[in-house]
């Protein structure tokens, strides 16, 4: 069976960002499911965008990343759940390494680095890039700079 994947954005006036974030999830070699928008009370267009980017979008008043992130769990359908910031983008095979490596051990988080972009879209460099390969939970509880997953 093919697991479907859900992909959760909490966002906060992301306009300058939004759209390139949530191309580089659409356009992943193993696309989508979904993506769920958590627009966090936005006051500029990032909600629009996101619908036209083809998202489900929940306009939330504000609150906080993890209110929103919740609330798109929440409206999420898949059975496979990725998180991306509105302000990150992806590699093109980011959906495909994961579900293999979830394939290998079906109770397990992957987590791997993104992509930070700035509020004008161009890249800004790595985020969280750790160690390749299985870490041990001890190893994972002692790393800090886990951005993705």
């Amino acid at each position: 069976m093919r697991p479907t994947v859900s992909v959760i954005v909490p966002a906060h006036n992301a306009q300058g960002t939004i759209e390139r974030a949530l191309s580089s999830a659409w356009e992943q070699t193993r696309r989508p499911d979904e993506i769920v928008v958590a627009d966090d009370g936005s006051t500029d267009g990032t909600a629009v965008l996101a619908e036209r980017a083809g998202a489900q979008v929940l306009r939330l008043p504000k609150g906080n990343g993890a209110i929103g992130r919740n609330r798109a769990v929440d409206a999420a359908a898949g059975d496979l759940l990725l998180f991306l910031d509105a302000d990150d983008a992806w590699e093109p095979g980011k959906v495909a390494a994961h579900l293999d490596a979830w394939s290998r051990d079906p109770g397990s988080f992957v987590f791997d680095f993104a992509t930070r972009l700035r509020p004008d879209g161009v890249s800004d460099g790595y985020l969280g890039q750790g160690p390749e390969g299985s870490v041990s939970w001890d190893a994972f509880l002692e790393w800090t700079t886990w951005t993705t997953g």
